[in-house]
């Protein structure tokens, strides 16, 4: 079984592919890029056991209270993103 695991503030994703093809290289990558860009090597070819204790530690790790107090400090503002998005880079140029 292969398990991607997505996650935001907003929503949590659990993906389990239990079907040996996504084993493979070329399977996988006929996914959408955002889901490939989450799944792991070490995620790959988990028994059941195993599949069920790393989802188990994923849910626990995104059920913790999220400090709105924090945007700014750990997360970026929104006044923060579009400065980035309309700053120019050095060495660059727009146009």
């Amino acid at each position: 079984m292969t398990c991607g695991l997505l996650a935001s503030h907003l929503a949590t994703v659990l993906q389990v592919f239990a079907d040996q093809r996504y084993q493979r290289h070329d399977k996988r990558d006929k996914l959408p890029a955002w889901i490939t860009t989450h799944l792991k090597d070490s995620h790959l070819n988990l028994s059941a056991d195993m599949l069920v204790h790393v989802a188990r530690e994923f849910m626990r790790s995104m059920a913790q209270p999220y400090d709105r107090m924090a945007v700014g400090k750990s997360l970026l503002t929104e006044e923060a993103v579009n400065g980035m998005v309309t700053a120019e880079p050095t060495g660059m140029m727009i146009g």
